[in-house]
């Protein structure tokens, strides 16, 4: 929902505002890069919850099982793909829940027929689909679905659900009594699971009647939320048993002993018979046969099929024609058989047929019989043996190498697809964040990079005593260009910055901010291009303008808009003199139309402080020979007395000195203020601590699964590979997994990115034409390095394998290597628990500053947005009209506005008191200010109507100036202006203090008086508040719209509440707060999938330990204990040594509060008990199901 304060209407934005605070809402206008992506909770509003976090966690883990469901190979493969698909439409349906389109939930429909499908394939695997099954999900296409989808879904699942539970009964009817009816229960589990999971849809009903009869419909959406939690969760349970279940199911009928039960003498026979049939060339019988080849052993038949078979793991035919292959490869390389061709060789070595012998050599060997014999010509052969292998002694052929190494990974990747996924899905969450943070990171150090001219532009403010001023006299500009010897050009310019004007071509009128107020010396100074008119004249005259092309399709549309009118604020006439090039990157000036002195006020005096000042240098300096150089030319001409040389002069410690910005560091590096970079900073620590714990997950992962690669590695050692080819392959897999995540993240950004630069107000991307070289260099820098980071430990590691120690059997990691993996465990919770404790802590501290006393009642309180004249001369008019609007309590103006977007004036002057001087702030108000803002008062009174405080020059201070003053009683006391001692102000009262600039610095010391026009004053109101009765809001809000009119027929009545913009002090906040959150979410996911897998590999590792353990008497929670232990002391080691570093890192930046919260014991607790949470569950479900199994399933075989 769109913000009051930006929606046109004002009868719509009062009620708004009244539901605003009828049901407390947070309303944000602004939306988080790529949180936008996954979450998208509001199309203009990002609320992340605790509902939203878990419907989060179920999305990606239904994704991943999903994903693992589909890639599994196993017996049972096209019902699992069934299964992944309902996964897929639950996923769909979490997506509709989460508000991302109402477009997806017509496709959740197609859930309950995909567990129908899964079903059915899995009771009866035979029955193949046909057309009239699409009808299924013919409810997917009803022009309808979008608007009664809810109901329809759960009708829909609820029926399928039953048709599912039929077909399981159905399969078990057809089955014969079989000694008992232990079979039944193969199927019990699935029949449980849709039970549950129909209990827990029929719970909807009752609900929604609720609903209906109780609420009409008006209940909070997230009182289903448990309830859909709940099923989702059913559902991915199912998904995650299914999974790690064996193809059992099918073989209900199967033997009792399976294959592993073998007699151990089987492979003596197997060997036995290859060695009788090679030594009696039995292979070289064309007519060769099971029973001819039996007769000639002297073995039934049936019991040499069963050697061939189960010992040797083949069919007859590639059995015999292995031999033959052999014998022919050796004939080939004999020059005794140097007269006969490759087919004669053939007949000798027992094939009969031509064709048969091409198809099976070259299915053997890779090669056509001719192909093999040209690579070994007789002419240098020798006589072969048998058994020798064949060494090709070419020059080896590095591109086929290298795709061999791909091959051979591609293959690895595919076969190990669950913990590839699990890899490439934790590197892919750390990318995708690094990269947007990587372009957020170029856009930032991009600002007013755009030209190289730039380097030579500088800023100059000016230091008086402590305040640092970015406005200077408007004749600095003139002086400097004139004076200094390296001065190309100077300009000076005054920004509208966010403040709007009202601009009007015809019968057209737009708010336009961002407008420049200039000299003609702009243009010399910044490198912009006009695509129409004259650069060297076009601010030659006053009141002409350059507009953006942009501005120009606003006011005139296809016209020209060049030599059009335009009138600013109903007042000045400006002439089109120009349009601009669209702006080639981000600077800290936005222009959106460039003016040549509209309302000549703009006089050349050291007096008027109202302009900024920027000088082009011929040359590039560094800031201290130009700050050096300016100083001296303005000590001399503006500060020198009494014959004081300015050397002396600089080093007593000069109270007023100017000081230069470069342009390109102006917007991140300021040598005073505020730094844009810090929070990048801050970010890009966060993304690379992310992208370390993905590669952590990905390396960790390799290291523990280096065991099933061990005889691997033997064989090819055996075979002659040495260590660097070994590296390169892993390598290889390495890379393939890693290019596979950047390409998933890049997909995901791609998504993202729109959403991100409409939230932020910036333009990021990977196909800028000025960025997209650096953008690719920078990912494919990012890309190496993390494959390196991943791959290269883990790929020297598994290098180092001794093969004789592999080849028999001794698989031990070593102590280093435990060692190592455990530290690599510790540092990624530590990560974890790091985003844990900025979480609590940044979410404390915002609560804190939201919640806080503020000392003034911004309910119902109204800023309107009027002309000068109104502000000034025309507000006692103004007053009296909006204070005959039934609703309207109170109206008043003031220079400092709580929660001003455009920035308070914190500079302070120094007042005087008995002779002594004080700098405080001078802030400008009408008389029933404090009653309008419901400031509490400590000391005296305060202004009134009834007593002529302009005239009697009376103040009012707050308590921090009291304090300031150092005065027991302030109340009588005389204090008087700089410039102004002849006409001092009294003392009439002392306000308690309140805060109009947030909490991260103290409430500064005020001096309040009435505004009036005596220019030595400078007081002028320059904004008007009103407040409103909170019982008639939009009645009032209309009753003001109309008054408004009166008061200003051709200016639209523009306001916004001050309780939101005061909120939009802690925007950037509660953006980090959200930022951090969202990467803590990536980081305990990554953690947490990378522990569910080591634990889910070492839990098959000791299959037999659990076995033999619960065969001795140990129980479940024992074994359970047994199998957790180590990773819960892991992680415990890993809160211990975070937590300081923690407590300094979150101290340091509660630091930079003026108010904030103590850090308490609790945060680090709560931290670390999340933590152990996190890992006690992840752990706790491998753990508990290995000590469930049936012991006899992994001791049968001993």
């Amino acid at each position: 929902m769109l913000s009051p304060i930006f929606l046109k209407d004002p009868v719509t934005r009062a009620a708004n505002k009244v539901e605003y605070y009828n049901h407390h809402q947070s309303l944000n206008t602004f939306l988080l890069n790529f949180i936008e992506l996954l979450t998208r909770l509001k199309l203009y509003t990002l609320h992340i919850t605790l509902y939203d976090m878990a419907f989060l966690g179920m999305l990606f883990i239904g994704l991943n099982f999903a994903l693992q469901l589909w890639c599994k190979r196993d017996i049972d493969r096209v019902a699992n793909r069934f299964l992944a698909l309902a996964l897929v439409a639950m996923v769909l349906w979490i997506a509709w829940l989460l508000e991302i389109s109402t477009f997806l939930l017509p496709f959740s429909l197609a859930f309950g027929p995909f567990i129908y499908f899964y079903v059915r394939k899995t009771t009866r695997p035979a029955c193949r689909l046909d057309w009239k099954d699409l009808l299924h999900f013919s409810p997917v296409c009803l022009p309808l679905a979008t608007a009664i989808g809810k109901p329809l879904l759960f009708i829909s699942v609820g029926a399928y659900l039953y048709l599912s539970h039929r077909l399981i009964e159905r399969f078990y009817r057809s089955l014969k009594f079989n000694e008992g009816d232990r079979y039944r229960y193969e199927w019990r589990w699935l029949d449980q699971q849709l039970t549950s999971f129909g209990i827990a849809l029929s719970l909807w009903i009752p609900l929604t009647v609720i609903d209906y009869v109780g609420f009409h419909f008006g209940l909070n959406k997230q009182v289903y939320y448990p309830l859909y939690l709940l099923m989702i969760a059913m559902v991915i349970r199912m998904g995650i048993l299914v999974f790690f279940r064996s193809g059992v199911d099918r073989s209900i009928e199967a033997p009792l002993l399976s294959r592993s039960s073998l007699s151990a003498g089987l492979k003596q026979k197997s060997n036995l018979l290859k060695k009788k049939i090679e030594a009696g060339l039995l292979y070289q019988d064309p007519e060769l046969s099971v029973g001819s080849l039996a007769e000639q052993l002297g073995m039934p038949a049936h019991e040499l099929s069963r050697i061939i078979n189960l010992g040797l793991k083949k069919n007859f035919s590639d059995f015999i024609n292995e031999f033959r292959v052999r014998d022919v490869m050796a004939k080939m390389h004999d020059p005794s058989y140097k007269h006969l061709t490759l087919l004669g060789i053939a007949y000798e070595s027992g094939f009969n047929s031509k064709t048969t012998f091409n198809r099976i050599f070259k299915q053997m060997t890779g090669k056509s019989p001719a192909e093999y014999k040209k690579e070994r010509p007789f002419s240098k052969l020798e006589r072969f043996a048998i058994n020798r292998p064949v060494v090709l002694h070419q020059k080896i052929n590095r591109p086929a190498m290298f795709r061999n190494y791909l091959k051979i990974a591609w293959r690895n990747t595919v076969r190990g697809i669950a913990y590839s996924s699990i890899n490439m899905i934790g590197l892919a969450a750390g990318l995708c964040s690094f990269i947007v943070i990587l372009l957020y990171t170029n856009y930032e150090l991009g600002y007013d990079k755009w030209s190289p001219e730039l380097d030579k532009v500088y800023h100059v403010s000016l230091r008086q005593n402590e305040d640092f001023i970015s406005n200077t006299p408007t004749s600095l500009a003139g002086f400097l260009a004139q004076e200094y010897q390296n001065a190309a050009a100077a300009t000076m310019l005054q920004s509208s910055g966010d403040r709007e004007a009202l601009l009007a071509a015809g019968d057209r009128k737009i708010y336009q901010k961002d407008l420049v107020t200039v000299d003609s010396n702009f243009l010399k100074v910044f490198p912009y291009q006009l695509a129409t008119g004259n650069p060297a004249t076009a601010l030659n005259a006053p009141r002409t303008a350059i507009l953006t092309r942009d501005l120009g399709r606003k006011l005139f549309g296809s016209e020209d808009p060049m030599g059009r009118s335009i009138k600013l604020n109903d007042r000045a006439e400006l002439v089109v003199t120009g349009i601009l090039e669209d702006q080639p990157g981000a600077t800290h000036l936005p222009v959106g139309m460039l003016i040549h002195d509209p309302f000549g006020r703009h006089d050349n005096t050291w007096d008027n402080y109202s302009c900024q000042t920027y000088i082009k240098l011929r040359r590039a300096e560094n800031d201290a020979t130009i700050e050096t150089a300016i100083n001296r030319l303005y000590y001399n001409a503006r500060i020198k007395a009494d014959g004081v040389s300015f050397e002396n002069y600089t080093k007593a410690g000069a109270k007023t000195n100017l000081f230069v910005d470069q342009v390109p560091r102006f917007h991140n590096f300021p040598k005073h203020g505020s730094s844009n970079f810090s929070t990048v900073t801050i970010l890009l620590v966060l993304a690379i601590l992310l992208l370390l714990a993905g590669a952590i997950n990905f390396s960790n992962l390799a290291i523990a699964r280096s065991i099933s690669r061990a005889k691997e590695v033997g064989i090819r050692k055996v075979m002659g590979a040495g260590r660097m080819p070994l590296i390169l392959q892993f390598m290889a897999e390495t890379s393939i997994q890693c290019l596979a995540s950047l390409i998933l993240a890049v997909m995901l950004l791609a998504l993202g990115i729109p959403y991100i630069n409409r939230s932020f107000n910036i333009n990021i991307g990977f196909l800028q034409p000025h960025e997209m070289l650096r953008v690719v260099l920078q990912l494919i820098s990012s890309l190496v390095g993390i494959i390196l980071l991943s791959g290269l430990y883990p790929a020297v590691y598994l290098s180092k394998f001794n093969a004789v120690k592999v080849l028999k059997g001794s698989y031990s990691t070593g102590s280093k290597g435990t060692l190592f993996r455990n530290s690599l465990i510790v540092v990624q919770f530590m990560v974890s628990v790091f985003f844990i404790t900025g979480i609590i802590v940044i979410k404390s501290q915002l609560s804190f500053m939201q919640n806080r006393d503020k000392g003034f009642s911004a309910d119902q309180l109204i800023r309107v947005e009027a002309r000068p004249e109104i502000r000034e001369q025309g507000f006692d008019q103004a007053r009296n009209v909006l204070l005959s609007v039934p609703g309207v309590i109170g109206v008043a103006k003031t220079t400092s506005v709580p929660g001003d977007n455009f920035g308070v004036d914190t500079s302070t002057i120094p007042f005087k008191n008995k002779g002594a001087a004080y700098r405080m702030r001078s802030v400008k108000v009408s008389t029933d200010y404090f009653q309008t803002l419901g400031v509490s008062l400590k000391k005296g009174r305060l202004f009134t109507e009834e007593v002529q405080d302009q005239q009697t020059r009376s103040a009012v201070i707050n308590e921090a100036a009291a304090q300031k003053l150092g005065l027991p009683d302030p109340v009588g006391e005389i204090i008087a202006f700089p410039g102004c001692d002849s006409t001092p102000v009294r003392i009439v009262g002392v306000v308690k203090d309140f805060n109009v600039q947030g909490f991260e610095s103290g409430v500064q010391p005020v001096v309040f008086t009435i505004g009036n026009h005596q220019p030595c004053l400078m007081q002028f109101g320059s904004t008007m508040l009103v407040k409103l009765d909170n019982r008639h809001v939009q009645r009032t809000i209309a009753g003001i719209t109309q008054a408004w009119k009166k008061i200003e027929p051709a200016f639209p009545l523009r306001y916004s509440f001050v309780d939101q913009n005061f909120e939009q002090l802690f925007i950037s906040y509660a953006r980090l707060e959200k930022i951090i959150t969202f990467f803590g979410l990536v980081a305990i996911m990554i953690s947490v999938m990378g522990l569910f897998a080591l634990t889910t590999f070492f839990t098959r590792q000791r299959t037999k330990e659990v076995g033999v353990r619960k065969v001795l008497g140990a129980s479940v929670p024992q074994l359970a204990a047994l199998l957790s232990r180590d990773f819960i002391y892991l992680v415990i080691l890993a809160v211990f040594i975070i937590t300081p570093f923690t407590w300094w890192g979150v101290q340091k930046w509660l630091q930079t509060f003026a108010y904030r919260i103590d850090i308490s014991w609790w945060m680090f607790f709560a931290a670390g008990i999340t933590a152990m949470l996190i890992a006690i569950l992840t752990v706790s479900f491998q753990s508990i199901r290995a000590a469930l199994a049936n012991p006899a399933d992994s001791l049968r075989s001993e």
